[in-house]
């Protein structure tokens, strides 16, 4: 789904700018190495979590990847791509923490029109990259209250890593 250093599919830009996992998805169904895909139910909160299940063959079922925009940045995302799950053992549970991680296509600059969602409001996914061009691990933001008077954002959205936790358990 993604590589540190290498840059962000368009597929993987939709989603760390603008929440929308459809163009990801729809990948399952052109790519012979994806068995399956789906979607969670939508905006996980802080503190809270969501549940889904898989069904898949014991030959399909030997890597994961996972991923979910950071909201509340222009263009950062939790995620980690083929994990080893190929070995778990009935009832047996992996628990890792997720970094998050700066697609690298648009620059940090932390300004309302960059930023979708309850923060910023402003725009979601935007063809044209202004930054680097490389999937790295996100430094965080700074805030208004940082000092950054342009920010749209304030010290309650600051974040450190890891920043989300993922269990996955095989249930037979």
């Amino acid at each position: 789904m993604f590589e540190v250093g290498q840059s962000a599919s368009v597929e993987l830009e939709h989603l760390a700018e603008g929440g929308s996992n459809a163009e990801l998805l729809a990948l399952s169904g052109s790519d012979d190495n994806v068995y399956t895909s789906t979607s969670g139910k939508g905006l996980i909160m802080p503190g809270a979590s969501d549940s889904i299940t898989l069904t898949l063959s014991p030959e399909q079922a030997k890597y994961l990847s996972v991923a979910s925009m950071f909201v509340n940045t222009n263009d950062a995302f939790v995620g980690e791509t083929g994990l080893s799950i190929g070995s778990l053992a009935s009832g047996e549970a992996f628990v890792m923490n997720m970094n998050v991680w700066d697609s690298g296509t648009e620059g940090n600059d932390e300004l309302a029109a960059t930023i979708p969602g309850p923060a910023g409001g402003g725009e979601g996914f935007n063809a044209n990259r202004n930054d680097d061009d490389k999937v790295t691990f996100h430094p965080g933001i700074v805030s208004k209250d940082d000092g950054l008077a342009t920010s749209a954002l304030s010290a309650n959205h600051r974040f450190l890593n890891p920043g989300a936790r993922i269990t996955i358990t095989r249930i037979e």
